[in-house]
C-alpha cells in the first residue's frame, strides 16, 4: 500500500465543482466531512511515520504527545463517534460488526504503540525505527478500515436521518 515515504497511506479522493453548494445539499456535504475528517486521520498517520525516523534529540517527548494526540483522534472517533453513535443507527439497514471486529482487530497493536510513545513521554529512549515498525503493525489494517466505513457512510448518506 506504500507509495512513498511521506504518503505512506492512500488518502481518499475527494473532489467537488467549485460552484457546489454545500448548504443546500447537506447529504452530500456529510459524505465530503467524511472523506476529509478520514484524510485528515490518514494524514496524521503519514506524518508520524515521515517524521518518526526524524526526530532530534530532545524532541522526543513532543513528538510522543503529538502521536499519542493524533492516535487518540483516531481511536477516540471509532469506539465514541462511530460505534456508539453511527453505527447503531446503520446497523439498521447494514451489519456494522464487521467493523466492530476490525477495530477490535487492530486495537492491541495501537495499543502497543500508545504504550511506547508514553513510555517515550515519560523519558524512555526514543527509536524512530521501533515507531515505524509498530505504525506498520495496524496501519494498512486500520487505513482499509477508515476508506471502507467512509464508503458505507457516503453510500448510505442519502438514506439515514442525520
Amino acid at each position: 500500500m506504500s507509495s512513498d515515504e511521506k504518503n505512506r497511506f492512500p488518502l481518499i479522493p475527494v473532489s467537488c465543482s467549485a460552484d457546489f453548494d454545500f448548504e443546500s445539499d447537506v447529504i452530500a456535504t456529510y459524505g465530503f466531512e467524511g472523506k476529509l475528517f478520514t484524510n485528515a486521520s490518514i494524514r496524521s498517520l503519514n506524518s508520524i511515520y515521515y517524521n518518526a525516523p526524524r526526530v532530534k534529540p530532545g524532541d522526543e517527548g513532543d513528538f510522543a504527545g503529538y502521536c499519542l494526540a493524533s492516535l487518540e483522534g483516531v481511536c477516540g472517533h471509532q469506539e465514541y463517534g462511530l460505534e456508539k453513535v453511527i453505527f447503531p443507527v446503520l446497523q439498521k439497514k447494514h451489519d456494522m460488526t464487521p467493523f466492530v471486529r476490525q477495530h477490535a482487530a487492530y486495537k492491541d497493536r495501537i495499543n502497543a504503540l500508545n504504550v511506547y510513545m508514553k513510555s517515550v513521554a515519560a523519558k524512555g529512549p526514543y527509536d524512530g525505527q521501533k515507531v515505524r515498525e509498530l505504525l506498520d503493525a495496524f496501519g494498512d489494517e486500520l487505513v482499509q478500515t477508515l476508506q471502507a466505513e467512509v464508503c458505507v457512510l457516503t453510500l448510505d448518506a442519502r438514506s439515514t436521518p442525520f
